[in-house]
C-alpha cells in the first residue's frame, strides 16, 4: 500500500534531485543505488512518487514498479518483499523462485539441521537474484523503497536487501527514509562509489516556501493574507505543508 497524498499540491524545489534521478534511470545499464534522506515531512515520499510517475510515462525501456513502503506491515519479512517484487513480472519469469521459496518454507518446521536451513536460505536468495537479473536483461528495472526508518539495524528485511541489491543487474534502487545514511554506509563496500548516491533533501528556501503556498492557495481557490503567509513559513520550517 502506497502513501496517500494530495497530488494537486505543487511539486517545488526538488528539480536538481529529480533531474539527477531521471538521468540515472535513463542510463543503459548497471546497478545504481540512490539514498534519499532528510527530516520527516520534507518531501522524500513525494519525490519517489513524482519519479515513479515520470518513469511510467517517459521511459518505455524501463520496468515501472510500485513503491514498497515499509510503513506497511506487509513488507516486514524478506519473503513478502521478494514475493511482491516477483509479482511485478510474468509468473513464468519467477517459476523457479516460487518453487524454491515453497520448498524452503516447508523445511522450516522440519528436523533438518540449522546448517541445512541456512544453506537453503542462501539458495532462495540466489534463485531470486537469477530470476530478477534474467528479467532485467529485457528492461531496466527501478525499485522504490519508502520509510526505511522502519528497518532497524538488525531487521531481517534490511539485512536481506543489503545482501541482494549489490548483486542485481541493470537496476536502479531508490531508498527513502530518515535512516538511509546507514544504508549508504553499508553499501559503500559493496557498490562502486560512482554508482552509489546520497541525497539529503534540504528545507525550502523562503522564496520556495512562498511559491509553494501561492500555488497551493491558487489550486484550492483560497486567498492567504501576507501576515498568515509569514506565520506559515516560520512554522513550517521549510517543509511542504
Amino acid at each position: 500500500m502506497e502513501k496517500k497524498m494530495d497530488m494537486h499540491v505543487p511539486f517545488i524545489g526538488r528539480s536538481k534531485e529529480f533531474n539527477t534521478i531521471s538521468e540515472i534511470i535513463a542510463l543503459p545499464k548497471g546497478i545504481y543505488v540512490i539514498c534519499i534522506g532528510g527530516d520527516g515531512g520534507i518531501g522524500k515520499s513525494r519525490l519517489l512518487r513524482e519519479t515513479r510517475d515520470l518513469q511510467q510515462i517517459s521511459y518505455e525501456k524501463t520496468k515501472a514498479t510500485i513503491i514498497l513502503d515499509f510503513d506497511d506491515f506487509t513488507y516486514s519479512t524478506p519473503e513478502n518483499v521478494r514475493l511482491k517484487i516477483s509479482q511485478l513480472f510474468a509468473p513464468d519469469a519467477y517459476k523457479e523462485y516460487f518453487r524454491t521459496e515453497k520448498d524452503y518454507q516447508k523445511i522450516q518446521d522440519s528436523d533438518v539441521s540449522v546448517v541445512t536451513k541456512r544453506e537453503f536460505k542462501q539458495k532462495v536468495d540466489d534463485v531470486f537474484i537469477d530470476c530478477f537479473n534474467t528479467a532485467a536483461r529485457k528492461k531496466r528495472i527501478v525499485l522504490y523503497f519508502d520509510t526505511t526508518d522502519k528497518l532497524t539495524e538488525d531487521h531481517e528485511v534490511k539485512k536481506n536487501l543489503l545482501t541482494i541489491i549489490p548483486k542485481l543487474h541493470n537496476t536502479v534502487i531508490l531508498l527513502a527514509g530518515r535512516n538511509v545514511y546507514d544504508f549508504h554506509k553499508s553499501f559503500q563496500n559493496k557498490i562502486n562509489n560512482e554508482n552509489l548516491l546520497l541525497m539529503e533533501l534540504r528545507p525550502f528556501s523562503e522564496e520556495e516556501s512562498r511559491q509553494y503556498l501561492s500555488k497551493k492557495a491558487k489550486i484550492r481557490h483560497v486567498t492567504i493574507k501576507e501576515e498568515l503567509i509569514e506565520k506559515l513559513i516560520f512554522l513550517a520550517e521549510g517543509k511542504p505543508i
